[in-house]
């Protein structure tokens, strides 16, 4: 049978231990948030309450920010852009003819929703916020009640906005080339303008009124057009792709919006389930519709890809967004990795426990070596990411480094005060934890506590944990996590290291197996499959990858993936074996589930094979060969047991007695 809902209990609901100081302040304010702590940090709408709060939030398709009073319109009202295919653009061609990075223009104001009483005493505040969701007010100043309310949700097909009685104004920095009022309302109560903008494309704007006067647009000028009267009700803006059956489905859903989202999930052997159930407010007549990112698609049920539109329009760095209608998506990943455990992983074999003596005896050799270094002098350090430092509870509900507390800098211990990188962090912790654990039961006992806090603040399932906002840094529409923290970003949000993103996964599954926590382990057992997924599609590139442009996947790996662009570089070093390997790192038995064999062959012919690999002198030389192992585990291990390595290969976070047991493991 089926086991029950995977995300329904929490980790744990304590208070943190009193060894861990307690903090109410904190370096970034809570900028017009009128939600109560714990509050989301690294989620699509968080430029909404960092710095000017100007910067855009992307809900794949669209792009909407608060214009402020600039750009193209002038405007105080919310902007909506779409950007398609050829306005992307591409940088310099370097690595295998593939261009260094592409990106896609922002601060295009193609549809503004505004109202007449906003002006520049505007200010912007936030409720409602949740791990997938958030309404945005806009206000004609601190003390006045919302003007227009924003509900947002990744993959609404529109832009709503509430109105409850001010005159509501569309704005364009594109400007108008024609606008039509539709003679036949589409539902009862609902009024519908096209507009047709000076790029040549265009939009529907539907306006459902609640009580009071229908919509009655009178235009101004080729960039605004004014309601007549005070509205009440929902007014929406789509930009319609064209194609056939468009039109009817957008007036089909016109006047219903997504207000939020509800998680659950299932697993029944390697088979896991997980399903979106969109909570829809509106008008009652016409269904819900939401756009689905390629990896949504490819994972569908039966069921749900029977309500699969052909109405697409391009996002960003995800491919094509897919219409889909209904209030609740049903996604099957048919082959989690449940039985893979601390040892070599193989995909067709599975874990590979297995050695030969001879194999051992050099492992062990190694081993020895290893265990003989000072230990204590290598962790203690003032470092997160390196090692571990005194933790607070922030005023935001989490766990962060005193490194930003005590510097000022918000770029040190990599932003963990800001809460950048915590899944990277933390997940080493919990992954050193299982492993400590499997050897020692009762280490695990008298420590669960602490792995758990760790869990919680990176992946909090529950809301009845009142300490943790709900899945600080993975993205369950995006299907991998986001690291960018509390700093606003005109690209949005973004991740460099994917295989961090696998390791935390991991270690999630297996402190969730050492700690007899099942649905952790099964949450962590599903995730890693859906990074997987997720992964294949948007960050590592095989010459058959149909999601990325085609002139970008000739990197084979993304890079920095951002919401709004992909550059094909690391923050911290321009060279090739660190672009490619800050994907390798770290070597684990996730690895060869996440990086196919076909993949890391592809990889290695285009930057590392015919001897190339040889002039790389650094650390990354031994995590490209453990990488190698994936497929060549034999020359891996020559590599490794040469009387002629260099310990200068060997990166000081890994082991050379792993990379040695993994590649005897796969060989």
């Amino acid at each position: 049978m089926a086991s029950q809902d995977i995300f329904a209990k929490p980790v744990d609901t304590k208070a943190p231990p009193s060894s861990i100081s307690v903090r109410h302040d904190h370096p970034v304010r809570r900028k017009g948030i009128q939600s109560q702590a714990p509050l989301q940090t690294n989620k699509f709408y968080s430029n909404f309450f960092l710095g000017d709060q100007r910067c855009p939030s992307f809900t794949f398709p669209y792009s909407v920010a608060w214009a402020g009073g600039k750009g193209g319109s002038a405007s105080w009202g919310m902007s909506c852009s779409h950007i398609e295919e050829n306005q992307r653009v591409f940088g310099q061609v370097k690595f295998d003819g593939a261009s260094s990075y592409y990106l896609n223009p922002v601060g295009i104001q193609s549809m503004v929703i505004s109202a007449k009483e906003l002006g520049n005493e505007t200010t912007l505040s936030m409720d409602s916020i949740t791990a997938f969701s958030a309404r945005v007010h806009l206000s004609k100043n601190e003390t006045a009640k919302p003007a227009i309310s924003f509900p947002l949700v990744q993959g609404m097909a529109y832009v709503t906005a509430q109105f409850d009685g001010s005159v509501p104004l569309i704005q364009s920095g594109v400007f108008f080339k024609a606008v039509s009022r539709v003679t036949i309302n589409p539902k009862e109560h609902v009024t519908k303008y096209n507009f047709h903008l000076e790029d040549g494309t265009t939009w529907r704007v539907y306006a459902w009124r609640t009580k009071g006067e229908e919509l009655d647009l009178k235009v101004i000028n080729n960039s605004m057009a004014e309601s007549k009267c005070p509205f009440h009700g929902i007014l929406q803006v789509c930009k319609d792709p064209g194609s056939k059956g468009s039109e009817d489905l957008l007036d089909d859903g016109a006047g219903v919006y997504p207000v939020t989202v509800a998680l659950s999930g299932s697993v029944f052997g390697q088979e896991g389930s997980y399903s979106f159930k969109f909570q829809k407010n509106g008008h009652q007549l016409g269904h819900l519709y939401m756009f689905a990112l390629p990896h949504h698609i490819s994972s569908f049920n039966g069921e749900t890809m029977k309500r699969v539109q052909e109405v697409r329009l391009q996002s960003t760095t995800k491919g094509v967004a897919t219409l889909v209608k209904g209030t609740e998506w049903a996604m099957v990943e048919r082959h989690m990795p449940t039985e893979m455990d601390f040892a070599p992983w193989h995909p067709e074999k599975g874990s590979m426990k297995e050695l030969s003596s001879k194999a051992k005896g050099i492992i062990r050799a190694a081993a020895a070596k290893e265990l003989s270094q000072n230990m204590a002098a290598q962790t203690n350090l003032d470092s997160m990411y390196f090692s571990g430092k005194q933790d607070f509870v922030a005023a935001w509900g989490g766990i962060v480094s005193s490194a930003s507390y005590e510097t000022g800098d918000a770029a040190v211990d990599f932003g963990n005060t800001y809460y950048n990188d915590h899944h990277f962090h933390y997940g080493y912790h919990i992954l050193a934890a299982a492993t400590i654990g499997h050897l020692d039961p009762e280490w695990t006992n008298a420590n669960r506590d602490y792995v758990n806090l760790l869990v919680r603040d990176v992946a909090n399932p529950s809301e009845d944990d009142k300490f943790f906002p709900l899945w600080r840094t993975f993205d369950w529409y995006h299907g991998h996590s986001w690291a960018h923290g509390l700093y606003a970003a005109m690209d949005g949000k973004d991740q460099e290291s994917s295989s961090e993103d696998v390791m935390c996964a991991y270690a999630l599954k297996m402190w969730g197996r050492v700690s007899k926590n099942f649905d952790l382990e099964m949450r962590g057992n599903l995730q890693l499959s859906i990074i997987a997924r997720s992964l294949q599609s948007y960050y590592l590139y095989k010459k058959d990858n149909t999601v990325q442009p085609e002139q970008f996947i000739g990197n084979k790996v993304a890079g920095i993936l951002f919401e709004n662009k992909i550059d094909h570089t690391t923050y911290f070093d321009p060279n090739i074996e660190a672009i490619q390997g800050i994907h390798m790192i770290p070597i684990l038995p996730a690895t060869p589930f996440v990086r196919d064999q076909g993949f890391v062959r592809e990889e290695w012919e285009t930057y590392f094979d015919k001897g190339r690999v040889d002039s790389i002198r650094n650390a990354w030389k031994g995590i490209i060969y453990g990488n190698y192992a994936t497929i060549e585990p034999r020359k891996a291990w020559e590599f490794f047991t040469s009387r002629d390595f260099d310990p200068q290969w060997l990166d000081g976070g890994a082991s050379m007695t792993w990379f040695m047991a993994y590649a005897a493991g796969l060989s």
